[in-house]
């Protein structure tokens, strides 16, 4: 992937999160859970039990499951709950590998390669390279993406400013 240098590797990352959420989209699950944010402690050792059900009790409605189409903080904070993307965010804030093994950015800060882990999705099948330029694409195309998510991706090289790209 090449970027324009006006992106910064936390724009970046941050991007890569909402995108690798519409891959989960596509054919994601599993038989973990994992409690919200702001849960209560009785919400978090529901979530560690195997096999149960976890009820969480949300102050809006959650207006989208889509990343691309998302732009409430309920929507997301829900899709971050069952996606994992390339990178994620630690608990101090700091980009930290998440389905990405590890990845190298080259000398001239323009492309990032991401090595994968051997990750499934739930129907078996291998999670690859081909899934996550599935997702950027999807993330890029106007027919898809919601316009802030085309703001935040347009300085990508070869991605659309949404509105302001002719076409």
């Amino acid at each position: 992937m090449k970027f324009d240098r006006r992106i910064s590797r936390r724009s970046f990352l941050a991007a890569a999160g909402v995108s690798a959420a519409a891959l989960a989209l596509t054919a994601c699950g599993g038989s973990s859970s994992t409690a919200a944010s702001g849960s209560t402690a009785a919400s978090g050792a529901a979530a560690s039990a195997e096999g149960g059900v976890l009820n969480v009790m949300l102050e809006t409605e959650v207006q989208s499951l889509d990343p691309q189409l998302a732009t409430d903080g309920t929507s997301f904070e829900v899709i971050a709950n069952y996606t994992d993307g390339l990178m994620q965010m630690d608990a101090n804030g700091a980009a930290v590998e998440a389905l990405a093994e590890s990845y190298e950015l080259s000398e001239d800060g323009k492309t990032y390669t991401f090595h994968l882990k051997d990750a499934k999705w739930s129907n078996g099948d291998a999670v690859t390279a081909a899934d996550f330029v599935f997702g950027w694409q999807r993330a890029v195309d106007p027919a898809n993406a919601a316009a802030d998510h085309q703001r935040a991706l347009g300085r990508l090289a070869g991605g659309r400013s949404g509105a302001d790209d002719p076409a």
